[in-house]
């Protein structure tokens, strides 16, 4: 419990500033953490192939750019283009390459980037969006935490 503690301690400063002050700060921690998650997703399914991590990342970045630059009307050519990618892919390694991997990295990116960047779509809102982003980020902490104890 003293290790939770004092992880909490250091940690919920790195999460609170970024949300207070949103924006450009809020963006790139998302842009970092999105990475990392898709890092950790492929690694879990087994997927050492790094050009498919690099697939991964490569779009993460992109469609943190969109949500930056406020054109989330090209969310959906990004995803084909991402599909589309994953299947020239398969096809010109299809020696070397494994379907199940190819099919993980969209999955991926919809798991991790896509869910994650909510919290930034949600902070960016103009009138409710850092009380709404609160009450998510409070109700989940109060589960876990009274849930654990």
């Amino acid at each position: 419990m003293k290790v939770r503690f004092i992880s909490a301690l250091v940690a919920l400063p790195l999460l609170i500033i970024p949300l207070i002050l949103g924006g450009t700060v809020l963006t790139v921690l998302a842009v970092l953490i999105s990475l990392l998650g898709i890092y950790e997703f492929y690694h879990a399914f087994g997927i050492k192939d790094k050009k498919l991590y690099g697939i991964g990342a490569t779009f993460t970045v992109l469609y943190y750019l969109l949500i930056y630059f406020d054109r989330l009307d090209y969310f959906m050519p990004l995803l084909g283009i991402l599909v589309m990618v994953c299947l020239a892919t398969f096809v010109i390694f299809y020696d070397k390459s494994n379907l199940m991997n190819i099919v993980c990295v969209p999955m991926g990116f919809i798991y991790v980037p896509y869910l994650i960047s909510h919290v930034v779509l949600v902070r960016n809102h103009e009138t409710m969006g850092m009380v709404a982003v609160w009450l998510v980020f409070l109700t989940a902490f109060g589960s876990d935490t009274f849930a654990y104890l």
